[in-house]
């Protein structure tokens, strides 16, 4: 009779217990991934505005998204900046990088992201000089108030195709804003993104 020959379960085992740690590694890592900071170049029309930005400096804001021409998606959000330091060199001077933490809220549900702005230093590489050619064309000064206080404003106009249709769209900015001065941007007249709030750095 022949014997049977049991086969240990060590092997298996220790198999399983490799992947599980690979695996448990590897959420970690995804962890640590999606805590690190966003690390964006700051466009021409950003840059005018970010150059001046301040530790402390803030706003509330809130964007509708209308989904199917009747639902309305509404996110309100906080950016803020915490700190504002100097990046590498180069033959025009400092980088500078501005450190932002954006939360938004949407349906009940919460997120939070920070992102680090790298302003190169002023260079005339914008259409106008100002960084304003992205926005439009300028429509002249307008005045607008939020949450009680007067801000005066820019407004540019330009119109986009959007499938089979073009949309007109306007933007309100304005020094007085921090971040990237947008008050307010409607298309077709009906508005997407509005200021509600600001606040400077000390």
């Amino acid at each position: 009779m022949k014997r049977r020959s049991i086969r240990s379960p060590l092997p298996a085992l220790a198999a399983a217990l490799v992947c599980l740690a690979a695996a448990a590694r590897a959420a970690e890592e995804a962890r640590d991934d999606a805590k690190k900071p966003l690390e964006i170049e700051a466009t021409a029309a950003e840059a005018t505005w970010l150059a001046r930005a301040q530790a402390g400096d803030w706003i509330t804001s809130r964007s509708t998204v209308r989904l199917d021409g009747e639902t309305n998606v509404v996110t309100d959000a906080r950016r803020s900046v915490w700190r504002v330091r100097d990046g590498e060199a180069n033959d025009q001077g400092n980088t500078r990088v501005v450190e932002v933490k954006e939360e938004a809220a949407l349906g009940g549900n919460t997120s939070a992201t920070e992102v680090h702005y790298r302003v190169k230093p002023a260079s005339s590489d914008s259409a106008d000089g100002s960084g304003n050619a992205p926005l439009g064309q300028a429509k002249g000064a307008d005045k607008r108030k939020i949450a009680g206080k007067t801000v005066n404003c820019r407004v540019y106009e330009r119109t986009v195709e959007a499938g089979k249709r073009k949309v007109k769209i306007r933007t309100w900015r304005s020094d007085d804003l921090p971040l990237d001065g947008v008050a307010r941007i409607e298309h077709d007249g009906k508005a997407v993104y509005e200021v509600l709030d600001f606040g400077r750095g000390k």
